[in-house]
């Protein structure tokens, strides 16, 4: 069942793309969720299009984040660091795609957030300081098991076999504070069978700690702590 979900989400997008999203994400649109208002320029994962962002942020804004350290990985938009920041988290946000980095500044100025959020260029935690920890760290990762060309395909492709995914949970473990949480969002157009065993490997356990089914596609978020050894 799950395989066939996948293949029919993955032809409804294949289908859709080109004929609606393609047009609408090739200039800088405008939209407002959650109570901001957000500009997203061409590249940049756009959280009205697509579910995944809503989703998690709904998550997101129910959890209680006052004065907890949070770091988004794959900002985007920056609507998930955004909704953090509001609910009282000092914020980290990160993203490979320095238009997305560009793009998440001026959300988080325009919203008069700029002074919890913090914007940096990284891929992973490639540039987040070493000695950094987070009670929170968060990412609606790319679902496709393709290289990416680009850098606004970077949104969507983790590279053969997830591979990406594998380097994050490898290299989350770092960052974690004491009893700190990472969590992810999962599509059916992804194969969890293949990605969490990473996440396991790793010495992380996970609980599905909400799910939410749309056309063609059902989304699972993910919260992991971590109770073994590095990997």
């Amino acid at each position: 069942m799950m395989g066939i979900e996948r293949s029919l989400g993955r032809l409804f997008f294949l289908l859709s793309y080109p004929l609606y999203f393609k047009r609408k994400l090739s200039r800088t649109n405008t939209t407002t969720l959650f109570g901001f208002e957000l500009t997203i320029p061409p590249t940049v994962f756009h959280p009205r299009f697509f579910f995944s962002s809503k989703i998690l942020g709904r998550y997101i804004d129910q959890i209680p984040l006052s004065a907890k350290h949070f770091l988004e990985i794959g900002s985007g938009s920056g609507l998930i660091s955004l909704i953090a920041a509001r609910r009282g988290a000092t914020v980290l946000s990160v993203d490979i795609n320095p238009v997305a980095v560009g793009c998440t500044r001026t959300n988080a100025e325009n919203n008069n957030l700029s002074h919890k959020v913090t914007t940096v260029e990284s891929n992973l935690f490639h540039a987040v300081a070493r000695d950094s920890r987070f009670d929170y760290i968060v990412w609606n990762p790319p679902f496709f098991p393709e290289e990416a060309h680009n850098d606004g395909e970077m949104a969507w492709k983790a590279g053969r076999g997830y591979r990406v995914l594998g380097e994050f949970a490898r290299e989350a473990v770092s960052f974690l504070a004491p009893d700190g949480k990472l969590i992810i969002i999962l599509s059916s157009q992804c194969n969890p069978d293949e990605i969490l065993p990473n996440f396991t490997r790793c010495g992380f356990q996970s609980v599905s700690v909400a799910r939410h089914r749309s056309f063609f596609e059902h989304f699972v978020i993910h919260e992991m702590r971590h109770f073994g050894t590095t990997c």
